[in-house]
């Protein structure tokens, strides 16, 4: 998850302007998002990191002077979008300052998002100048630029954030193979969002006799491009998770708060919205773990809730493999709980292998989709 203060960033950007330059780019309003949560951290990372205070002048002294010059850009990012000689100009000294290879890093935007490689390199300077004026409109201080920027990751501690690993590797001058590879697990996670929402075609559930034993009925299942705006939602271990408004995480929130729900062991099935899997493999995507380490901690604060992790996949190969490799996929993310401070005793697993699909089997969208998990408050 990014600090509070690089969510407040992104906030200065405004919907309005990312639904403008998505129609712009001609790209998804959620792919233009995810582009610039990337290129913000990976611009804000750039000067945190940089040890070399020359480099720092020289940021400051370009800054004043863009934002003296067009005050107010910041309010009109489809214009800079539309305008190539701006982007160039206005982006080039930092680019040149801190000696980042665009290439690399746009097209890393690029896959990760599944935007054109021109759009990746538009948003990626676009927001080098949200960045320039924010830092001109919040007087942020030379030597406080660390701490501004950290404050909300140290409140965090020992909750790791897990995505930031990968951004750190991300920025360097080269890709390490075993970086590089895991940048290609990360791609093919959009992939699926990519397809379902790309090919804007109808896709209705299937219509399962799901046993009662095995499994109730009563399946919540989260549309990813209908779980609405991000939100700050303060757990009461006053630890504060960034959720949309309308995904698993608060569907699990408003069940444990719901005085009225019994929680005897009948369960509730949700469906968790952002954890996928590629074809045949046990381990999820990188960019699951934003949304493991959100449910880690609610249960945190909530230390009485058990739970009980479901595994599936799609109906490609053999059924009874299909079984084992649910419940391998259910155990990572049991795993990934007990490293953030679950015990092992509040979590069940359990591998339905390719029953109870959600969609019918029929194309690779619909494939992607379940190969899920599920969780069940049964406590």
């Amino acid at each position: 998850m990014y600090s509070k203060q690089i969510q407040i960033l992104k906030r200065s950007i405004s919907n309005y302007n990312i639904n403008e330059s998505s129609k712009y780019l001609d790209e998804f309003e959620n792919s233009v998002s995810k582009a610039i949560d990337l290129s913000l951290e990976i611009i804000v990372k750039k000067i945190i990191d940089t040890t070399d205070s020359f480099k720092i002048d020289l940021f400051y002294k370009d800054a004043y002077k863009i934002r003296n010059t067009y005050e107010n850009i910041i309010q009109n990012i489809p214009a800079v979008l539309t305008n190539d000689t701006s982007l160039d100009e206005l982006s080039e000294n930092f680019e040149l300052n801190f000696s980042l290879d665009l290439d690399i890093i746009t097209e890393s935007i690029a896959q990760k998002t599944f935007i054109k490689l021109d759009s990746a390199e538009r948003i990626f300077k676009m927001s080098i100048i949200v960045v320039i004026c924010y830092f001109v409109e919040q007087k942020i201080d030379k030597a406080q630029i660390k701490s501004h920027f950290e404050d909300e990751v140290a409140e965090k501690d020992p909750k790791e954030d897990i995505q930031e690993k990968a951004i750190e590797e991300a920025t360097k001058s080269g890709l390490s193979k075993k970086m590089m590879f895991a940048i290609a697990a990360i791609l093919l996670v959009g992939l699926s969002l990519f397809f379902m929402a790309g090919s804007k075609q109808e896709t209705t559930a299937t219509e399962t006799n799901i046993d009662a034993e095995k499994q109730p009925q009563n399946i919540e299942f989260k549309d990813i491009n209908k779980l609405g705006d991000y939100i700050d939602y303060m757990l009461p271990s006053d630890d504060i998770i960034t959720i949309p408004e309308k995904g698993s995480e608060k569907a699990i929130l408003d069940f444990i708060l719901d005085n009225s729900n019994s929680l005897n062991g009948s369960g509730y099935w949700i469906v968790l919205d952002r954890i996928h899997f590629k074809d045949r493999a046990p381990s999820y995507f990188i960019d699951s773990e934003e949304q493991i380490t959100n449910i880690a901690l609610i249960l945190s604060s909530f230390p009485k809730t058990k739970i009980e992790i479901a595994g599936y996949t799609d109906n490609l190969g053999n059924p009874k493999s299909n079984e084992t490799l649910s419940l391998k996929r259910a155990n990572s993310i049991k795993d990934a709980l007990i490293k953030l401070k679950i015990t092992e005793d509040r979590i069940t697993t359990k591998g339905y292998g390719q029953e109870f699909p959600l969609f019918k089997n029929d194309n690779e969208a619909n494939r992607k989709e379940n190969r899920r998990i599920s969780v069940k408050i049964i406590k």
